[in-house]
């Protein structure tokens, strides 16, 4: 059964055109929120309170990529992390729903000291 579900598996992530170490939905999602906390320790470094922070940085640092879907992975040009695209709904930390159903997002997906981060990539 183990080795049914690994296939599977493994079938799903090529027809969704992810390789199998690529990230997954959920280390995407990781890797925004490694992204705002490490934004977020900078800030803090600089302005010293939240409070203190302009409105839009404390805003920014209250989003959160949810619901993420990938569509495919591939490796990124500079052979460094992948290039993904995926959907995601944007949330504020807490729950509510800033905008739901963001199509098509490019994303620059690569480890860094602190795990998985995510560049979101203009169009």
């Amino acid at each position: 059964m183990m080795k049914k579900t690994i296939i599977a598996m493994f079938a799903l992530s090529v027809l969704a055109g992810c390789k199998a170490d690529s990230p997954t939905a959920a280390e995407i999602e990781q890797g925004y929120l490694n992204g705002i906390e490490a934004d977020k320790t900078a800030a803090l470094a600089q302005y010293g309170s939240i409070e203190d922070m302009p409105a839009g940085l404390q805003l920014s640092l209250k989003m959160r990529a949810r619901n993420v879907e990938l569509t495919s992975c591939e490796e990124h040009p500079t052979n460094v992390g992948y290039l993904c695209i995926y959907n995601f709904d944007l949330l504020r930390d807490d729950g509510f729903v800033v905008q739901a159903g963001i199509k098509d997002i490019r994303g620059h997906v690569f480890k860094g000291d602190v795990g998985w981060l995510v560049e979101e990539i203009a169009r």
